[in-house]
């Protein structure tokens, strides 16, 4: 998987969805399914989201539409292609993408408000340019924080979605996140792929640390060869953010491994073993990537 540009120029046709519009409460609310309709057998090549939000607070309070979200779920019948657990993981999913962050580009728009004693609006927009088929239709589905988490006492959010469409069929994009179910010793070499939940062949991992200092090493072994020997944060944010344009985000890093498939929960002998050591007793997240056929 190579970065890509978030752009809509190659598409064949699209879809803007009809806004579906929830009501903030106390606790999260979540939308209806969010399905493309007109895609006549076409593959989706991007989905941009659109958030309008309207809320009343008490006493001015700075908010954005970043806070609202609380999930972003992408399921094809029973799989699941993607599962987005706050603001932070939509970044950092984008940013595997596109090697693009949030700050203030025409494909990603999380504007800040100062909010108001009374009510205030904003806009969110972001373009995530993932590789869907429609053999099987996917649902969209977005869930949204209580209104509390923008010091607010009301309010509304609507969603729009447009997809776009190509006339290739690629492979579905499928990302699994995991989170390690414990804090990371430090000093010391932990094969990360022992929390892998997924045996197809993985193209990518991403790892969240944190900070970039709190990662020492990571290395990718098969038997005993080491493929990639102790590639410290350095050479790992070489690959991470390869070209002048990209951003990088702290903490967040691409290792490096070949494509491969690891088995659940564990490797031994000749089988590839991911590396990790850490500077920092942390817990750490895990992007994984793949394509599924269809």
């Amino acid at each position: 998987m190579s970065f890509r540009t978030p752009s809509t120029l190659t598409n064949t046709a699209s879809e803007t969805v009809s806004p579906v519009a929830n009501q903030l409460g106390a606790g999260t609310v979540q939308t209806i399914g969010i399905t493309p309709l007109a895609s006549q057998g076409r593959a989706i090549q991007a989905i941009k989201l659109r958030i309008d939000a309207t809320i009343t607070q008490g006493a001015a309070t700075a908010w954005n539409i970043g806070q609202l979200i609380n999930e972003i779920s992408i399921v094809k019948g029973s799989a699941t292609r993607l599962k987005l657990t706050g603001y932070n993981q939509l970044v950092r999913f984008y940013n595997a993408l596109t090697g693009l962050s949030d700050q203030g580009y025409r494909f990603f728009n999380n504007v800040n408000n100062v909010g108001m004693a009374g009510t205030s609006n904003l806009t969110f927009e972001c373009l995530i340019p993932i590789e869907l088929a429609t053999n099987v239709i996917p649902v969209l589905t977005l869930a949204f924080n209580g209104f509390s988490a923008v010091g607010a006492t009301q309010g509304t959010v609507t969603t729009t979605v447009t997809y776009y469409y190509t006339s290739s069929v690629p492979a579905d994009d499928s990302v699994i996140i995991l989170n390690s179910p414990t804090d990371l010793n430090a000093n010391t070499d932990t094969d990360i792929s022992q929390y892998f939940t997924y045996g197809g062949v993985i193209n990518r991992v991403w790892l969240d640390v944190s900070s970039d200092v709190n990662i020492n090493s990571q290395s990718y072994i098969t038997g005993n060869n080491p493929v990639y020997d102790r590639y410290t944060s350095f050479d790992l944010r070489a690959i991470s953010s390869p070209a002048i344009f990209h951003q990088p985000i702290d903490g967040f890093l691409l290792m490096r491994t070949n494509p491969v498939s690891y088995p659940l929960n564990g490797v031994s002998g000749a089988k590839p073993i991911l590396n990790i050591n850490l500077a920092t007793k942390i817990p750490i997240m895990m992007m994984l990537f793949t394509k599924i056929a269809n």
